[in-house]
């Protein structure tokens, strides 16, 4: 088999939901000579996937060896070390996706659930009122895309709950127009 067929056996695989299955044949379609860039986002989105973060994280540094402005493969990393508990590599990963695109929502909300974690409170506060107002934020979405591990997915339930935090109230009067609290 050829390394194009490799890929796009890994692809089906990848849409049927079988990780594992998709890992082999990208894999196998980069020993077979695949693009580089091409062959490692494949492969860390299908690590990701696999809840594999350390082996995502190491697929998605590849893919910067080769181009190191794709941005889509340091918000996936971010994802990857997030999922993994590296808030610190996460945070500088989401903070240079939001140098290129400053409204990326899942980016901001990511950003906030670690600086949260971190105890960065004012941080967090800050990066969850703009994604709020940014109007492009789903919960269920977004945990069903990005929080693969357990202990993230713990942590993303407080976006359930964020009319709980002290500045919700405030934040939803002064945003009346563009802001309406879903969890109302």
């Amino acid at each position: 088999m050829n390394a194009q067929k490799e890929f796009r056996m890994g692809q089906k695989s990848f849409l049927d939901g079988n990780y594992r299955k998709s890992i082999a044949f990208f894999s196998a379609a980069l020993e077979r000579g695949m693009k580089p860039e091409t062959g490692y986002m494949a492969l860390g989105m299908a690590h990701l996937r696999n809840g594999n973060f350390p082996e995502a994280v190491e697929d998605f540094s590849h893919v910067l060896e080769f181009n190191k402005d794709e941005v889509r493969a340091i918000f996936y990393r971010a994802i990857a070390h997030l999922n993994h508990d590296e808030l610190l590599e996460t945070v500088d990963d989401l903070s240079e996706v939001l140098r290129h695109h400053p409204d990326k929502t899942e980016a901001l909300v990511a950003r906030s659930l670690s600086y949260k974690a971190l105890n960065k409170n004012k941080e967090a506060e800050e990066d969850m009122k703009k994604a709020l107002t940014l109007k492009g934020l789903e919960v269920e979405e977004f945990m069903r895309q990005f929080a693969l591990s357990p202990r993230l997915q713990k942590r993303a339930l407080s976006l359930f709950h964020i009319h709980k935090e002290p500045w919700a109230r405030e934040f939803a009067e002064e945003h009346r127009s563009a802001y309406k609290d879903p969890w109302h």
